[in-house]
């Protein structure tokens, strides 16, 4: 449940966006109200999972021990890293590699999930990309 605060937050930032798009005007009310509750779902993820915790949470809790001789390594970082698999999925596949990127996040944001994402999976090492978005 939200508190009195945080419901005001959210009509203020409704508003706030409503405000913002009106000046542009550059699209219908329709898409206006869709662009606006797209923005406002985002915002509600982010207060609920600010960190980023859900993201990886499951895959983490999945994943098998470290095999002997086996050194796991963690790319974390935003979006550049996230985008690493997608751009060429060869460059993970049948490597103890992970990537723990996720779009947007902020250095301190990035904190929030290092011992989730990195040091409670045993990852012998760990590149990170971080301060783009900072």
């Amino acid at each position: 449940m939200m508190g009195t605060t945080m419901r005001t937050m959210m009509r203020s930032l409704i508003v706030a966006l409503v405000v913002v798009g009106a000046a542009f005007g550059q699209t219908p009310e329709a898409d206006r109200v869709q662009t606006l509750e797209k923005q406002l779902e985002r915002q509600r993820h982010l207060i609920n999972d600010w960190g980023g915790l859900t993201r990886y949470g499951s895959e983490d809790s999945e994943l098998p021990p470290v095999r002997a001789g086996e050194k796991r390594v963690v790319f974390f970082g935003d979006q550049i890293t996230e985008l690493w698999g997608s751009d060429e999925p060869e460059f993970f596949r049948g490597k103890p590699w992970l990537n723990r990127g996720i779009a947007g996040q902020t250095s301190s944001q990035m904190l929030v999930r290092f011992r989730q994402d990195v040091v409670s999976i045993d990852a012998k090492a760990v590149v990170i990309l971080a301060g783009t978005n900072d």
